[in-house]
């Protein structure tokens, strides 16, 4: 404590933070990101836990440093020393004037999360280490952000870059409002990655789009987004790619609200002879948001759209239920030699999610979720498995966020 004190007391005008996450999540998986393969094949039980602890600290420059434990209970034989301990965060950020430069490990999280996400529900999650320079002028905001990476710091010449990670990362994201019933972001993505076995040759990908908010009135908000994704994926494919979704929501009150959209994600046929392909690669996105809670399709081959509608009720401000209907459909043809007819029916299957949420204090949260897969022949073909079993999803999680300011 005497050190803390000598940290402290010199800068009582500063601001420090600690924050803190402890989150066990139990999980039932029987048929979770595909249905059985193999009759008799047991369904899976398994506890995960994530503890994080950060420190913020706030003056004229503001930094953070947080650090956190993922593991799966039983991982670890007893009296066995097996170090996971993971830097999450560590990052500065200095303002100047309506510029600021945040340097250093941190978070990416943009609009919708489409492309550039906290992937939350990854108990790892994702960080970017890289130096991001933020403008603000009234309603006008944008960022730029600059990566790049090396597996060591020993060498004095270019050398093969051989980790299974972008070698270089550029984004710029731009936000404003207009007219006032309307939002508009753009965000750009350029990754570099490697040719294996070559020093200093890369392969490029592009992914350029936008979001468009519409709110003409206050109970009723649309909300689109659209991606185009060009150059050449890590494995040195040609690609052209998109993404476009659609979510438009009605408020019946504050505790009340019902929602329907679509998510179109392309893909390739698995029969086709042209060489390019159109499967649309999120990045860094999220992966359990969108497409149902039992993720069969966050990396889909195929491409997928996803039409969906559902309703969400809150108790109190306590209690928080929400139910949603997915149904899954394959974007394009789809050749098979599983069929008579070459062709799969585009019908996947249907998924059913309700999820139920109870605040037991301010800083701590039950987490209940259950999932329910009504697969087709086809879903067989595309995922694996045999549709005709029972395929659900439970899940039930705690989360402890405590957040003490000195």
């Amino acid at each position: 404590m005497s050190l803390l004190a000598l940290f402290v007391l010199p800068h009582l005008e500063a601001q420090l933070t600690i924050d803190g996450q402890i989150r066990p999540r139990a999980e039932f998986r029987n048929g979770y990101k595909k249905s059985q393969t193999v009759t008799g094949e047991s369904p899976e039980f398994v506890v995960s836990q994530r503890s994080l602890v950060g420190f913020s600290f706030k003056n004229s420059i503001s930094g953070h440093l947080s650090f956190q434990d993922v593991r799966t209970w039983g991982e670890t034989a007893v009296k066995k020393d097996n170090p996971s301990l993971l830097l999450k965060e560590a990052w500065i950020e200095i303002p100047a004037g309506k510029l600021s430069f945040k340097i250093g490990r941190q978070i990416l999280k943009y609009d919708n999360q489409r492309i550039l996400a906290v992937t939350n529900w990854n108990q790892v999650g994702t960080q970017h280490d890289l130096l991001l320079v933020k403008y603000k002028n009234n309603n006008f905001t944008s960022h730029l952000g600059l990566a790049y990476n090396n597996e060591s710091a020993s060498n004095y010449f270019e050398d093969y870059y051989p980790v299974p990670y972008y070698k270089a990362l550029g984004l710029l994201w731009i936000h404003f409002p207009v007219a006032g019933k309307a939002d508009i972001s753009l965000l750009g993505v350029t990754d570099l990655n490697a040719v294996e076995n070559t020093k200093s040759t890369y392969y490029q990908r592009y992914t350029l789009g936008g979001n468009l908010d519409l709110k003409p009135v206050d109970a009723f908000s649309f909300h689109t987004t659209f991606y185009l994704q060009r150059g050449k994926n890590p494995v040195g494919q040609k690609v052209k790619a998109y993404l476009w979704a659609t979510r438009a929501t009605y408020n019946f009150s504050k505790a009340t609200n019902v929602f329907a959209g679509t998510d179109l994600i392309s893909g390739d046929d698995p029969g086709s002879t042209v060489t390019e392909t159109h499967k649309f690669d999120i990045l860094y996105g999220s992966r359990h948001k969108y497409l149902g809670s039992m993720d069969y399709f966050p990396l889909s081959q195929s491409g997928i759209f996803d039409g969906f509608a559902g309703s969400g009720l809150t108790f109190k401000d306590k209690y928080k239920v929400e139910l949603s209907l997915h149904n899954f459909f394959l974007p394009q043809n789809y050749t098979s030699t599983a069929v008579p007819s070459g062709k799969l029916d585009s019908y996947l299957g249907t998924e059913f999610d309700v999820s139920l949420a109870f605040n037991l204090s301010k800083d701590t949260q039950l987490m209940f979720l259950h999932g329910l897969m009504f697969g087709t022949s086809s879903m067989d073909v595309v995922k694996g498995g045999t549709h005709d079993k029972l395929s659900n999803y439970a899940v039930l999680q705690l989360t402890w966020t405590p957040s003490f300011s000195f």
